[in-house]
């Protein structure tokens, strides 16, 4: 009687682990939207000496003058003035993103 009740305990606990290893192993990861990963590359880009925006996966010509995040604004000639007042030309590979932060395109 002893050894019976203590196999259904050992096949038990068993069990009990390999539906937790199972659990563990067959999680889904869910990878970031494509929502997430199109707003990290938003911002101007200088292509062929014009500033085009980026903006949902979508790029267009800059018609008007933005301001981004940190108050810099992106004139539609290319010029960027920052909040202190001083300006920039951006330049062909040049981006800045939508908090401001100019950096040269990976080509």
């Amino acid at each position: 009687m002893k050894n019976r009740f203590l196999s259904i305990a050992l096949l038990a606990g068993m069990f009990t682990a390999a539906i937790n290893v199972s659990a563990q192993t067959n999680k889904a990861v869910t990878p970031p939207s494509q929502q997430d990963q199109t707003d990290k590359a938003d911002g101007v880009y200088i292509m062929n000496n014009k500033p085009m925006i980026m903006k949902g996966g979508k790029a267009e010509p800059l018609q008007h003058d933005i301001k981004l995040a940190n108050g810099t604004v992106v004139k539609s000639n290319g010029v960027i003035k920052r909040p202190d007042g001083s300006e920039a030309k951006l330049k062909n590979g040049d981006v800045i993103n939508m908090q401001g932060q100019v950096s040269k395109k990976n080509k």
